[in-house]
């Protein structure tokens, strides 16, 4: 395939779409295989709706119409052009992996630098194999940044989508326990969120790195530009709510900024977006409002007051680092409690120490509600006082709601779970 037709092509169209059930017309459609879909059985359908192009790797659709492209591997051709269509833009492009955080550290650098430049960045989750290259492909020719989130569930993903983006600055969040199934150790997801400080090394980029984080200063290749962040030791608070407060300025003026996040770990992702702004020049009244105007979405240290009774909502992802962190920010608030703890996934053939490993975390001194949801969690043996559900259907119809009311309650687990049905479920009681 010849991809510089191929772009030419891309060009005339109004972008790129993977799934007729959300093509626009004159959209170009890639035709994506799975283990259980085939998106060449689609062409004719993305066609009859609309769709300017698609992208074949069946001849035997391809040779139908004209305004099919027949290429050897879907998946490598969209790859191969969101390299070929960042090559052509003149944008910034920031690079962002880690364990935890790496959503919100996104959505905040966003908001500070959006306060002087055109940014653009990751929307949803798209930060894998097939998200990425999405991501680029979205990217307009008028973007001065662009934000790319990458994950990562095996080694070698992040080598893979730094070759694909190719990032000019890039920022490893954190490295814990997370995806443990297909990384079988911490020590590989090291070596795999370090690819992308390899990728910057080896291409003359730069790399904002956690001072205060040891294991990302201990991964660091020689040779690689790094501009190190979160050396001022912050002064931190919580709002009445619960809310972080960190105190900022220099030594003329030091004032507190009121973030809209729950939890003390939360720090290091606002730092990022203070400093890294800084860094490109963005004034500092500027920061400080975008931090303070930024609201949690998409359940990540979120809060959700309903009545008398607030939700703290941490239900998007879970492992066991970032469960260790929101239980012990949790226990510092003051107030009658309730803590929801749901399974977290992908930990492999450990995943029962690692649940029976957060119980112990919860301080035997805790006088509030436990409640444990999930078949993980069902099975650990300690806290034998602590409430348990296999879901959280059997929990809303099992438990009485109205117990929830005037408290304090956490909700922490894994997305499968779906632990933010609770607080639909309070609202509607």
């Amino acid at each position: 395939m010849d991809i510089d037709k191929l772009h030419k092509a891309f060009s005339q169209s109004k972008g790129v779409c993977t799934d007729t059930r959300s093509l626009k017309e004159e959209q170009m459609f890639f035709a994506l295989k799975g283990n259980n879909f085939d998106g060449n059985k689609y062409v004719k359908k993305a066609l009859e709706q609309g769709a300017m192009y698609a992208v074949s790797d069946d001849k035997s659709v391809a040779s139908t119409e004209q305004n099919i492209f027949y290429v050897n591997s879907v998946l490598e051709t969209l790859q191969e052009l969101a390299n070929f269509h960042r090559n052509q833009l003149d944008s910034i492009i920031i690079a962002i992996t880690g364990t935890n955080g790496k959503t919100t550290t996104k959505e905040l650098l966003y908001a500070t630098l959006s306060q002087k430049y055109k940014v653009q960045k990751t929307t949803g989750n798209l930060n894998n194999h097939i998200g990425v290259p999405l991501t680029l492909l979205s990217i307009k020719d008028d973007s001065e940044f662009a934000i790319v989130e990458m994950g990562a569930n095996k080694r070698g993903d992040i080598k893979e989508l730094s070759d694909i983006a190719e990032p000019d600055f890039g920022i490893i969040t954190n490295i814990g326990k997370a995806h443990l199934e297909g990384f079988g150790s911490v020590e590989t997801i090291v070596k795999t969120k370090g690819e992308l400080y390899d990728f910057l090394s080896k291409n003359g980029g730069l790399a904002f790195v956690n001072a205060k984080d040891s294991k990302l200063i201990k991964r660091l290749p020689v040779g690689l530009e790094v501009i190190l962040y979160n050396k001022t030791n912050y002064s931190t608070a919580k709002s009445e709510a619960g809310l972080l407060k960190i105190e900022m300025g220099n030594s003329d003026k030091q004032e507190w900024i009121t973030t809209q996040l729950f939890g003390d770990f939360n720090l290091a992702n606002v730092v990022v977006g203070l400093e890294v702004a800084e860094y490109f020049d963005v004034p500092l009244e500027k920061r400080k409002k975008a931090i303070e105007d930024y609201t949690p979405d998409l359940m990540r240290s979120q809060v959700s007051k309903v009545d008398d009774t607030v939700f703290y909502i941490d239900a998007y992802n879970a492992n066991p680092s970032s469960m260790a962190l929101g239980i012990a920010n949790f226990m510092e608030l003051e107030g009658n409690k309730t803590m929801i703890l749901g399974d977290m996934k992908e930990l492999g053939d450990e995943e029962l120490s690692y649940h029976d490993a957060i119980l112990a975390d919860v301080p035997n001194d805790y006088d509030g509600e436990l409640i444990l949801i999930g078949e993980i969690f069902n099975t650990t043996k300690g806290k034998t006082d602590a409430q348990k559900f296999k879901t959280t259907a059997e929990f809303i119809e099992a438990y009485d709601l109205s117990k929830l009311k005037n408290r304090l309650v956490f909700l922490k687990g894994s997305r499968s779970i779906g632990l933010e049905r609770i607080v639909s479920a309070f609202k509607e009681f």
